[in-house]
């Protein structure tokens, strides 16, 4: 162990995630979900701090006891803040989770808001961790962020918020994501948006280059990506 800052990478298999969630029809579905679960673990080990990945044998019956569980084992392993994100953020960076990591020095919570009320990154130290009120949360509800309010003032502890950014669960989650992201990686972007095309087509395109290859492009979108 090299920090005291640990990330909980709390996922699912590809497979198991479209048991779950709709992004896309037929394959590109689990092929979409395949892409955000790869692109959250790079992200997660460029941070350059330990990672522990969960997988489809989760402990617990609830969204919150499972990831109770997945949190304590990994302050079991003596770090003393643990960093949990999940895999349906493509807006999330490497300097967020690093974001976080500097705000875990003044804070006891750090929590990246999502647009819909609920959570994509969680940040929290060892000495705040309540088990029993954690499971209780408003797990995978639009009042998940409100709760965590009302948690740390019970345990009397210091939040901090990160850049509020949007999470995505269904196929229009996606495709409005898609239309005006402009914060992604070029190739994963272009990726997910041909994916989203060949899943829902016909759908009006245009041949665009970037960097000397083609892609496709859905003709509403104005701009190419930012690379991050």
């Amino acid at each position: 162990m090299t920090s005291t800052t640990a990330i909980l990478f709390f996922t699912r298999s590809a497979w198991a995630e479209t048991q779950h969630k709709t992004f896309a029809t037929g394959k590109s579905n689990e092929a979409i979900a395949k892409r955000l679960i790869q692109r959250t673990r790079k992200i997660a080990h460029s941070s350059g701090l330990d990672v522990f990945e969960t997988n489809d044998q989760q402990q617990g019956n609830t969204f919150g006891e499972r990831l109770n569980y997945a949190i304590q084992k990994v302050f079991d392993k003596g770090y003393q803040q643990v960093i949990a994100i999940g895999n349906d953020s493509p807006q999330l960076t490497t300097q967020d989770i690093l974001e976080a990591v500097q705000q875990l020095h003044n804070n006891n919570l750090v929590i990246g808001p999502s647009q819909d009320g609920g959570i994509y990154l969680l940040g929290i130290h060892k000495d705040y961790f309540q088990s029993s009120l954690f499971i209780a949360l408003d797990w995978q509800t639009s009042n998940l962020l409100n709760s965590f309010k009302t948690y740390i003032q019970e345990i009397n502890g210091q939040l901090a918020e990160l850049a509020t950014l949007q999470d995505v669960d269904t196929a229009l989650d996606l495709q409005q994501l898609l239309s005006k992201l402009k914060g992604l990686a070029i190739r994963f972007y272009t990726i997910l948006w041909q994916l989203v095309q060949v899943s829902y087509a016909p759908i009006a395109t245009r041949s665009i280059t970037i960097t000397g290859k083609f892609y496709l492009a859905n003709t509403s979108l104005r701009a190419p990506p930012r690379p991050y």
